[in-house]
């Protein structure tokens, strides 16, 4: 059997190590406590700044640390935080603690880091019987902290039917940017996902 081309072997190589970062970035993310430690640098980590590849990340309040740990470990990393890293509004009223433990995570992900976050995700985290009300606090919070320019409207369009639906949503965001100038709405409903995704729109 002949030895395939080095040029083959280098490509194999850097699929690999994109693989096993990946894997690794979503157990990361996705399982691990807070108190546990994130191994340092990696070539794989290196291997996407360098090809400017972007990460759409999701997670929950209890992997906030986790999410500024990778981030400003890695600042040249493009990543979106998706769903407002889904905020438990269902528990809002079991105390000042439920919403403020994420809104002090968010707030040091939004001043620590260059990443983006959707705006997206929150119905779903709410009640059935949900009012823009209980949304409005997690809104704000993300808006007054990341700023239009580095906030995106999401649909989360199917998932979103399960306490909402999708024109629900769009009219419910559009009444919690009402307060934003004509420029910040034009940039959460469009600008920002144009420019973080590099969209020839």
């Amino acid at each position: 059997m002949s030895t395939p081309p080095s040029s083959i072997l280098v490509t194999l190589g850097a699929v690999t190590s994109l693989v096993d970062w990946l894997i690794l970035d979503w157990l990361l993310i996705r399982f691990l406590q807070p108190a546990w430690i994130i191994p340092a640098g990696t070539d794989a980590a290196s291997w996407r700044n360098r090809r400017d590849i972007i990460r759409d990340a999701l997670g929950f309040p209890i992997h906030l640390d986790n999410f500024l740990t990778m981030l400003t470990r890695y600042p040249d990393m493009r990543v979106v935080i998706d769903h407002c890293m889904k905020p438990r509004i269902r528990d809002h009223a079991q105390g000042p603690e439920v919403f403020q433990n994420w809104a002090d995570g968010m707030s040091r992900l939004a001043d620590q880091t260059g990443a983006y976050c959707k705006f997206s995700g929150l119905v779903t985290e709410a009640n059935a019987d949900w009012s823009i009300q209980d949304i409005r606090p997690y809104a704000n919070h993300v808006l007054s902290n990341f700023g239009a320019d580095r906030v995106m409207w999401g649909s989360d369009w199917p998932v979103c039917r399960l306490r909402a639906s999708y024109d629900t949503w769009f009219a419910t965001a559009q009444t919690l940017t009402s307060d934003l100038s004509s420029q910040g709405r034009e940039r959460i409903f469009g600008g920002s996902a144009a420019d973080f995704y590099r969209l020839d729109v």
